[in-house]
């Protein structure tokens, strides 16, 4: 069975049955000075919920590639920090990983979510 995703018009994303799954707002990527470093908060969309987060902070100890994607469940948000000279290829390279995480999250919670 494919698993193919599309935004709706206010950023969620659904799965192929209709299914409200969680998505990263690219658009709302913030940057913010912290010493040496960049601290970067981008929000997400979609039901966040105990099993869902749960999920995120397993599989984000669990691999070296995701621990500095930090996740606010409350606050709908997950930061990272960026070394001040890596540039925005450092960036985008650490949205992409947010990305797969994300999609790994979905995946793994599809029809264990409240």
């Amino acid at each position: 069975m494919s698993r193919r995703l599309e935004t709706t018009l206010n950023g969620g994303v659904l799965d192929d049955r209709g299914l409200a799954m969680v998505g990263v707002d690219h658009s709302t990527l913030k940057g913010e000075p912290s010493g040496t470093d960049t601290r970067y908060s981008v929000s997400l969309v979609g039901p966040i919920d105990e099993v869902w987060a749960e999920a995120y902070r397993i599989l984000q100890a669990d691999s070296t590639m995701f621990r500095r994607l930090r996740l606010d469940a409350p606050a709908k948000q997950v930061t990272f920090l960026c070394r001040a000279i890596d540039g925005p290829a450092q960036v985008f390279e650490i949205l992409e990983r947010l990305d797969a995480l994300i999609k790994r999250v979905n995946r793994q919670t599809l029809g264990r979510r409240t």
